[in-house]
């Protein structure tokens, strides 16, 4: 990868900051002018930092999203808010248990085994405490499932957090999400370098330090050790001699100058702060490949009309990444039986729902092996009649839901509702 595409994608998201002048190559002089005025621009109020460190941004039913408050080791977390960021501008609410996680719906009176790290999108955030995707998962498996994320947390910063919950804890199973641009965030020493003043977790954070010639990635801690630390952003002097040589702000500088295209003046500049000293290609063909394919202006251009082949079984034109129909075609048939032909749905009330909806060119259809409540089901139905052979033994037992009204095979029982308790095999034939 040449570097100045490795240097252009990590100032991808900065592009929102406002543009600065023209800086001209080798003028130290003017870059620590215009990196001043920049940081100058960013710098918080004292009045913004005290609503940081005590989490309160005014009346509790006024912020538009989550409040985050002050943490000395991972940057912030989380404080309890009512924001106005909801569906249509209803209201959100932003509830958190005793050990920081998100409000526990599904199962709160018991332990839980699942436990999820990473930021907004694992947060939650603009859903209700009870409409996340981890009680929606919760409800599916019924059991507990704790929600650590925290928006505007980097892959280093849930990393951290997560190492600081599992102390308290052991066994069970970790799901760590990264979405997007989580891991360009992992080099932030301060937000608001990269997203700006208007970024509302525009403060410190632990980060990491990354050498590529020497192949080494440092771990930083959070500069802002005290919630009196923080009121140093005020102090324009003390910025400079912080952020001077952070080779984010370098990036963001040199971004300014050259708009979606890094500026040929500051790259070098920029390179040196990753440890990159000369500009190099992978003497690769997959490498080849790929420069070519961006030469070209990406994966749409590069297989426009088909000149180059499709690469998607005859698809056609390929979307960003060149999954798009490799990802129908995988996802689709697994979709389609479960969800659209028997129509399963587990409901937040811990029953499972089977409506039979088979089309005349399928009139008879089997699944083996779905896992509901940790126990394996083979169903075997038509319109008219379901076989249901439950494989496990049961802790609990399972409420099944037909819709319409149901009798058993040679069980005195009609009805939508049956309570499966034990394993075997279960007829069920639809009344007309």
């Amino acid at each position: 990868m040449q570097r100045r595409e490795f240097l252009g994608k990590m100032v991808g998201t900065s592009l929102a900051v406002s543009s600065l002048d023209g800086i001209l190559e080798g003028e130290e002089t003017g870059f620590e002018k215009r990196a001043r005025e920049y940081l100058r621009s960013i710098m918080p109020s004292r009045q913004r930092i005290e609503d940081f460190i005590t989490g309160q941004y005014g009346p509790r039913d006024k912020p538009p999203g989550e409040i985050f408050q002050y943490d000395s080791e991972l940057g912030w977390i989380h404080h309890e808010a009512i924001g106005s960021a909801g569906f249509d501008g209803s209201k959100v609410f932003y509830s958190y248990e005793s050990d920081g996680a998100r409000k526990v719906i599904n199962f709160f009176d018991k332990s839980s085994r699942i436990r999820t790290y990473g930021n907004s999108f694992t947060h939650c955030s603009q859903a209700n405490n009870n409409e996340t995707w981890e009680e929606y998962l919760a409800a599916h498996i019924q059991e507990p499932v704790r929600n650590y994320g925290v928006g505007g947390h980097s892959v280093y910063q849930a990393y951290r957090r997560m190492l600081k919950v599992e102390k308290q804890t052991s066994g069970g199973y970790i799901i760590l999400n990264i979405w997007d641009d989580d891991h360009y965030r992992n080099l932030d020493a301060w937000r608001s370098i990269r997203f700006g003043y208007g970024s509302i977790c525009g403060f410190t954070l632990p980060h990491l330090r990354v050498n590529v010639a020497q192949g080494s990635c440092k771990q930083i801690e959070n500069i802002s050790k005290t919630p009196k630390d923080l009121y140093k952003l005020c102090d324009e002097d003390y910025l400079w001699r912080t952020f001077k040589d952070d080779p984010i702000l370098k990036m963001v500088i040199a971004a300014r100058e050259g708009g979606r295209n890094i500026s040929t003046a500051l790259i070098n500049h920029v390179a040196v702060s990753f440890g990159i000293p000369d500009e190099k290609i992978a003497d690769t063909e997959t490498a080849k490949k790929i420069k070519k394919i961006h030469t070209k202006g990406g994966y749409r251009k590069y297989y426009e009309g088909g000149k180059r082949g499709t690469i998607l079984k005859g698809g056609g034109t390929c979307g960003g990444l060149g999954i798009d129909y490799e990802f129908y075609e995988s996802s689709l048939l697994p979709s389609i039986v479960p969800y659209g032909f028997l129509s399963l749905s587990a409901q937040p009330d811990g029953c499972l729902v089977i409506n039979p909806r088979l089309p005349k060119a399928c009139p008879e259809i089997a699944v083996n092996n779905i896992l509901y409540h940790n126990v394996r089901f083979d169903i075997h139905m038509t319109n008219k009649n379901i076989e249901l052979n439950c494989k496990d033994l049961l802790l609990d037992p399972i409420r099944i839901v037909l819709q319409g009204t149901w009798k058993r095979r040679k069980f005195d029982w009609r009805g939508p509702t049956y309570h499966i308790s034990q394993a075997g095999t279960y007829y069920f034939t639809k009344c007309n």
